[in-house]
């Protein structure tokens, strides 16, 4: 990014990550037909999109579509304000049967 000019080097810095061990992630191909599953990884707090994505499905099902699935992988962070907590996850279920919160799950096991 720094060579293309897209960023200012000297506000810059590379956070190293512990890497991805590839191989416990094969290629597959996508599905050619329905359910489709989408998939968020992350904490449930608000301000990772939470409300956005369940606005997203709300409209999905709306428009009658039962063939594109959302789950919420991730737990609550009771020490983030934001925080939503396990109640308001299984309403979602309940209102919605598209979003499956799937608690805390490994990175392997979603994708």
């Amino acid at each position: 990014l720094e060579r293309r000019g897209i960023t200012d080097p000297t506000r810059t810095e590379i956070i190293r990550g512990s890497g991805v061990e590839m191989d416990q992630y094969p290629v597959t191909p996508l599905p050619l037909q329905p359910p489709f599953i989408c998939a968020y990884a992350g904490r449930m707090i608000r301000m990772k999109g939470l409300d956005d994505l369940y606005a997203a499905f709300e409209i999905i099902r709306s428009n009658g579509r039962s063939d594109i699935h959302l789950w919420l992988c991730g737990l609550p962070d009771p020490g983030n304000p934001q925080s939503w907590d396990e109640g308001r996850l299984r309403t979602w279920e309940k209102h919605n049967p598209a979003i499956t919160w799937k608690g805390h799950q490994s990175m392997r096991d979603i994708w």
